[in-house]
Order: C-alpha cells, then structure tokens, then sequence
C-alpha cells in the first residue's frame, strides 16, 4: 500500500507599518488588510473573513467595497468546510458571520482565514489551559 504524506506551512496574518499622516489607527488596519486582500486574489486565493456578528458582517462589506474589492456573504447554514471543497480554484472574498480566534494563512491550499476582531485590534477571547495541564508534560 502507497502512503502520501503531506506537509502545509501556515502563517499568521499580522497587520504592519505605520498610520500615514493624519490616518488613524483602525483605518491603516484596514487599508493594510485591503491591500493585502488585494494581493491574494491576484494570487487565486480564496480568503474567509469571518466577522463576529451580522451588523459587522454587513458593516466589513460596506468597508470592503470603497476598496473596491466585491464579498461573497456565506449564509450561517453553509459551512466553510462544504465551501472549500466546492471551490474552483477562482480568486474570492466570503465573508462569513463567525469567529476564529486568530488569522491564518494556508499557502498550499491557497488559503486565508481572517479575523475582523483580530484586525481591528479587539480583545478576542482565548481559552485558558488548566492548570492541571502543565503538569502532565512533566
């Protein structure tokens, strides 16, 4: 019997550089991540950004499109799962109403995950180890 093996690099997203002058904060983050976007369709990557709620949903596309870059809303009843393997290969944006708990890139795949909390610098809640969990890997 042949076996495969299979090795993806992943890497997190993570905004950088420095506000142009009289640009805020949250408004940089958003030209970066426009531009970026931007880079990865040209690419052929299918990029999921997952906003928390409907009214951020709805918001991150309005913001989306004065960088001229057109979303596709994925229903909460689709699954992104079902949405990768129905994919042809072409460049897309999807927005989706959901949350991860950091961005990430799948190259191989031609894969981004996105997280609108993470990008506009909002806490995102992380869960917590037991304490007890440090002790079995002594």
């Amino acid at each position: 019997m042949r076996q495969w093996t299979f090795a993806f690099e992943t890497y997190q997203y993570l905004c950088a550089g420095e506000p142009l002058a009289g640009e805020i904060k949250e408004d940089a983050y958003l030209r970066w991540t426009a531009e970026k976007i931007k880079l990865w369709l040209s690419e052929g990557m299918l990029i999921f950004f997952f906003c928390p709620n409907a009214e951020a949903l709805h918001r991150m596309k309005h913001l989306l499109l004065s960088y001229d870059l057109s979303t596709q809303v994925l229903s909460p009843q689709d699954s992104v799962i079902d949405s990768i393997i129905r994919w042809e290969g072409n460049p897309q944006l999807i927005l989706w109403e959901g949350k991860i708990s950091t961005s990430f890139i799948v190259p191989a795949m031609n894969l981004v995950f996105l997280s609108e909390e993470e990008i506009f610098v909002k806490k995102v809640s992380r869960r917590r180890m037991p304490a007890c969990a440090g002790r079995l890997l002594s």
